[in-house]
């Protein structure tokens, strides 16, 4: 899989991958920021929320990205 375009949100909590797959479909991945509560070390990791499932082209992928994601709306 190849990520072909990343949005990410103006908080910087949020990012949006699109991706072009090894068989020409689309997909997109929503990651969000989160704490790991490490007890030893804790750190910030990219954790997915939103994964869309396949479209036939990156303009189908987009646009039910900008219909989903509420901060791609804008």
């Amino acid at each position: 899989m190849q990520r072909i375009a990343r949005y990410s949100a103006s908080d910087g909590q949020k990012r949006l991958d699109l991706f072009e797959r090894q068989d020409g479909y689309f997909q997109f991945v929503e990651d969000t920021l989160r704490s790991d509560d490490h007890p030893i070390e804790p750190s910030m990791v990219w954790i997915p929320s939103i994964e869309s499932g396949l479209y036939a082209s990156r303009d189908e992928a987009e646009a039910d990205a900008r219909a989903t994601v509420s901060w791609l709306k804008g």
